[in-house]
């Protein structure tokens, strides 16, 4: 069993990325349109991923958002009475 010797193969070799070649657009109109098509692409993405809240996450983010909100304008009602205190 000592002598005996595993057959082990040779690791593939790592493939390589594939590189998107962009070309550098002639114009100021495609870019423009080079970018408006990246735009849209991203905006299909996101909207395949979206989905509706449901009714709790709703009510949390409008409890937040109204917290926020509250927490926001006390600090500038605190922050004009102290100025209509020092002057």
């Amino acid at each position: 069993m000592e002598n005996e010797q595993e057959v082990v193969s040779e690791p593939e070799p790592a493939q390589q990325p594939e590189v998107i070649v962009i070309n550098k657009p002639q114009s100021k109109f495609q870019d423009y349109m080079l970018r408006l098509k990246r735009f849209i692409g991203e905006c299909r993405r996101v909207m395949k991923v979206i989905q509706k809240p449901n009714k709790e996450e709703f009510i949390t983010t409008a409890k937040v958002s109204a917290a926020g909100i509250a927490i926001l304008g006390l600090v500038g009602f605190i922050l004009s009475m102290i100025q209509q205190l020092i002057i």
